[in-house]
């Protein structure tokens, strides 16, 4: 009988880079955009684990908002509005993954983690939100780290 049992992490911690620098410096309420694309159809990893560590700020409290959006024929994503908008974007909602909270603080908020993001098995982009009341500093990065499940 096979058996299937959580693999731990499959790879390092990977940075999510931007096509523009747009995760620094955010607005209240704005949406980065999409992230260049992340190419999980060799590895096929199951899940990940977002990473996200945000630069010194006074935080009321509030979240990040965590979007996926995927590419079901590995070339063309789902439309995505983003780009520095703070408006609500209805397009968005399908890609809703997740959010990490903030506590109320004046330091910097470092591995905040949403856990146990559901993988496509090709091409897909990240991108987030700033629901935290407050317009963040510089320097803020998001990572994801990928993992899944072995046969024994």
């Amino acid at each position: 009988m096979v058996m299937s049992t959580n693999s731990g992490y499959l790879a390092a911690l990977q940075a999510v880079t931007f096509p523009t620098n747009l995760f620094d410096a955010m607005a209240i309420e704005e949406w980065t955009d999409a992230s260049d694309e992340i190419d999980n159809s060799v590895s096929k990893y199951e899940f990940a684990d977002i990473v996200i560590d945000l630069a010194s700020a006074v935080f009321p409290g509030g979240n990040i908002a965590i979007y996926l959006i995927p590419s079901v024929d590995d070339s063309t994503f789902g439309k995505f509005s983003g780009g520095g908008a703070t408006a609500d974007e209805e397009e968005n909602e399908q890609y809703y993954r997740g959010s990490v909270a903030t506590g109320v603080e004046t330091a910097a908020q470092t591995h905040l983690v949403l856990e146990g993001v559901k993988l496509p098995n090709g091409k897909f982009k990240l991108a987030v939100r700033n629901m935290t009341g407050v317009a963040l500093g510089s320097a803020n990065t998001i990572k994801w780290r990928p993992h899944g499940y072995s046969s024994q």
